[in-house]
């Protein structure tokens, strides 16, 4: 079930790789902040996709390998690197995301998609500031929420892809 899920968003972010590739060439007068938003969001799904194979393919491996009685403290000392690294791997990519809907609705505002443009301005600043409020609350949460906004942005995409062709 792990590698389905893990896996399976990790290839959906190849894919929203391809989509976002072909907006950010559609968005030709804001070409310099469209690049930037897709290597913002390029840079985050590398960072995410660390942390989705840390996390739903390698741990679960670990808890198998390692869950013999005999073996419970070489498995601890694993998950606790692991879990270290999603500590500071997931606000990382989470933050790329949140700049790359930023970035994204500048250049849609110098592509003259001004109410779309806006939108997502407005959109990257609330998920950078779940990022904000996960990392300093301590709210995975709001990290959850982060993935949740980057869904009603792939919308806003589509319609803003919409409309450029």
């Amino acid at each position: 079930m792990d590698l389905i899920v893990h896996g399976g968003f990790i290839f959906v972010f190849a894919l929203q790789l391809i989509c976002y590739g072909v907006l950010s060439r559609r968005l030709e007068s804001g070409r310099l902040a469209a690049r930037s938003a897709y290597v913002f969001f390029a840079s985050g799904v590398a960072w995410i996709s660390l942390n989705l194979l840390f996390d739903g393919l390698i741990q679960p491996m670990i808890a198998v390998r390692y869950g013999a009685p005999d073996q419970i403290e070489t498995g601890r000392s694993l998950f606790v690197l692991i879990g270290a690294l999603g500590r500071y791997v997931m606000p990382i990519g989470l933050t790329f995301l949140a700049l790359s809907v930023l970035a994204w609705g500048w250049a849609l505002i110098e592509a003259d998609v001004r109410t779309l443009g806006r939108i997502a301005l407005g959109l990257g600043a609330v998920l950078g500031a779940l990022v904000v409020v996960g990392i300093a609350a301590g709210m995975p949460m709001a990290f959850m929420a982060v993935f949740f906004g980057m869904a009603v942005w792939g919308g806003l995409a589509g319609a803003a892809l919409r409309r450029q062709t």
